[in-house]
């Protein structure tokens, strides 16, 4: 840390593209085109996001994002 004035600058390492890319390919994962028919039926049935995500194993923000593309 360098101290300049009113303003702090932390200064390190840097995270370098293979750990961005790393961390950003845990982030995500790919659904079946099964599960994301089973998540569209399920609402169009009536059925509610926490039911569909417990049921199906996936997130409450996962199914809803399916659900609103």
């Amino acid at each position: 840390m360098i101290w300049k004035g009113t303003h702090l600058s932390i200064q390190g390492p840097t995270v370098d593209g293979a750990c961005q890319r790393k961390n950003q390919a845990t982030r995500s994962k790919e659904l079946s085109v099964e599960i994301l028919d089973r998540i569209v039926l399920s609402h169009r049935s009536g059925e509610g996001y926490q039911n569909i995500s417990a049921a199906l194993k996936v997130s409450k923000n996962t199914v809803a994002s399916i659900i609103l593309n």
